[in-house]
């Protein structure tokens, strides 16, 4: 299978095309706006991961977690508002989000 290292969104007024960089930064820029997420594991490259296809992008995320909230919970609203966010602020449709939590910091009280 081709790997599509581009994204585009063809509109009434022309077309807007995303390098793959460019759409890995700014789905870790709205992930880590999440509260509960504390870090991607290893940078953008390696934390978010793109498939690109048929119009869908599907996202991999691998993440560090603050222990605040219970981990589904963090889950759940990081792909709810990650996939408002992106479709709205891209043009672009999600297909899927995975979550892979790497590792977790610890809690200062």
């Amino acid at each position: 299978m081709r790997v599509v290292r581009i994204a585009e969104v063809k509109r009434s007024e022309g077309k807007i095309t995303y390098p793959y960089g460019v759409l890995q930064r700014i789905v870790a820029f709205l992930a880590l706006k999440v509260p509960g997420v504390e870090a991607l594991d290893r940078g953008v490259e390696e934390g978010v991961r793109l498939e690109i296809s048929r119009g869908l992008v599907n996202i991999r995320l691998y993440l560090i977690l603050k222990l605040e909230r219970r981990v589904p919970e963090i889950a759940w609203q990081l792909q709810k508002f990650l996939k408002n966010s992106v479709e709205e602020k891209t043009g672009l449709r999600v297909g899927s989000i995975d979550v892979y939590i790497q590792d977790f910091t610890e809690i200062v009280i």
